[in-house]
């Protein structure tokens, strides 16, 4: 996971962390998985269309203190060879000494993916409270009947 997250964003905070100067913290927002499993063409021209838009946005970008994330910054907005939408803050002063930039990720629709995780994990535990009634019974459950009304069924085996 290290060497992953080495190649996809090293480059990036490399080339930046000693261009954009020391009184302020960056933080540059990317979609969660924005640049995973790309090829290396693809992924090296999308870095540097990055690090030439922060390098050129930066300086432009009003200071606000740090945690306020509401007001300005620039974003999110779809780059010239980037195929997803980015974003950049500009804090001041950096909270960390030393710390200038860092990248943040950002996952749409958060909300969506939380109440899909919370439904898969119910009828999960629906389906296991009612294979272990089933087998108190002397019974089993017939994997097909219950596969059409719990999505997670077929991964669960009741014996």
């Amino acid at each position: 996971m290290e060497a992953q997250t080495e190649k996809l964003f090293a480059p990036i905070t490399t080339a930046l962390k000693d261009a954009l100067g020391t009184d302020a913290l960056f933080e540059l927002y990317l979609p969660v998985n924005s640049l995973n499993g790309r090829k290396a063409a693809q992924l090296s021209a999308i870095q540097q269309a990055i690090i030439d838009w922060v390098k050129t946005t930066a300086p432009t970008i009003p200071k606000r203190p740090y945690p306020d994330y509401k007001g300005n910054g620039v974003g999110l907005s779809r780059r010239p060879n980037v195929p997803f939408d980015v974003a950049l803050c500009r804090f001041e002063p950096p909270i960390i000494p030393g710390k200038h930039f860092q990248i943040r990720h950002t996952v749409d629709d958060v909300e969506k993916l939380r109440r899909d995780r919370m439904k898969a994990a119910i009828d999960r535990q629906e389906i296991s409270e009612a294979c272990r009634v089933e087998s108190e019974r002397g019974g089993q459950i017939d994997s097909r009947a219950g596969a059409e009304r719990h999505p997670a069924y077929q991964s669960l085996h009741c014996s």
